[in-house]
């Protein structure tokens, strides 16, 4: 592997159960971690991992490598999106039903400090804890407060409840609404089974629809399929797009086919990055990700 250890740990969290033993081989210049790429002698190593960034992962790509972001940006239009749900797979439509049997309503607040105290505290927090537990990155509550000036809260309501089962805070930018925070009422897992944070995605798209925007940005997960949230928006529609703010990449060369770390990171279904277009690795190759959002 070449780069900073912090930039590639997420892979090695995914390639290896446990603590991984790595052996760090001291500095190597750009055109030397090029030249490596080209040159890796079979059975030298599994795979060739370079922590790169997108404007250079081109080189990296000349030299057979895959780029995969290090984190991924899903979206899509919102009119897209909606027609999507009625042809959706059979757990989509589950999640539908399961929205209108609950009796959801939307309700759309703008910002209260109070709220947005509440929403930190009482939503937000107890979510990412529950979601990510130890390695969850907890934003501060200045963050969130911001985010939610600049913005909206859209709450999801069960009949005659006290308090709504899930914020989503969206921001418009332009002709675009970024959905920037959810949470769900204390973390209660009721809330995700009665269907809440289908409810909110359900409602963000209504909420788009609605104001006319031309994209709607459900932010970042990370970049392979069998990651739980990304799985999730995938399976409402949306698809990933350029993210001009993600600032690392990595070029991933596949050596030796049959190794185990090299199993384990193509059953995860990685998202590979080729210029503006996307693919996924599935057990039948690259397979371009569904045009129905691209923007």
């Amino acid at each position: 592997m070449w780069g900073r250890p912090h930039d590639l740990q997420p892979l090695l969290d995914l390639l290896f159960d446990g603590e991984p033993s790595v052996q760090w081989h001291g500095r190597c210049s750009y055109a030397a971690a090029l030249r490596q790429a080209a040159a890796l002698p079979a059975g030298a190593a599994e795979m060739l991992v370079a922590a790169t960034t997108p404007a250079l992962a081109g080189a990296f790509r000349r030299r057979d490598c895959m780029i995969v972001p290090a984190t991924l940006r899903l979206g899509g239009r919102p009119e897209t999106v909606s027609r999507f749900q009625r042809v959706a797979d059979k757990s989509l439509r589950s999640d539908l039903s399961l929205v209108r049997r609950s009796g959801y309503r939307l309700e759309v607040r703008p910002y209260r400090r109070s709220d947005s105290v509440r929403f930190y505290e009482r939503y937000i927090v107890p979510h990412l804890r529950a979601r990510f537990g130890d390695a969850a990155w907890v934003p501060t509550f200045e963050w969130i407060d911001r985010s939610f000036a600049s913005g909206l809260a859209l709450l999801a309501w069960r009949p005659d409840a006290d308090d709504p089962d899930a914020v989503l805070i969206v921001v418009p930018r332009g002709d675009v609404l970024w959905c920037a925070h959810l949470g769900t009422r204390d973390a209660d897992p009721a809330v995700l089974h009665g269907g809440g944070v289908a409810a909110v995605y359900a409602f963000a798209i209504r909420v788009a629809e609605g104001r006319g925007v031309q994209w709607l940005d459900m932010g970042r997960s990370r970049p392979w399929l069998t990651d739980g949230i990304t799985r999730y928006k995938w399976k409402w529609g949306f698809r990933p797009f350029v993210d001009p703010g993600e600032p690392l990449e990595w070029a991933i060369r596949v050596v030796r086919a049959d190794g185990s770390a090299v199993s384990r990171f193509l059953e995860s279904r990685p998202i590979v990055r080729s210029g503006a277009r996307f693919s996924v690795i599935s057990p039948h190759g690259l397979q371009p990700c569904d045009p129905i959002s691209a923007r």
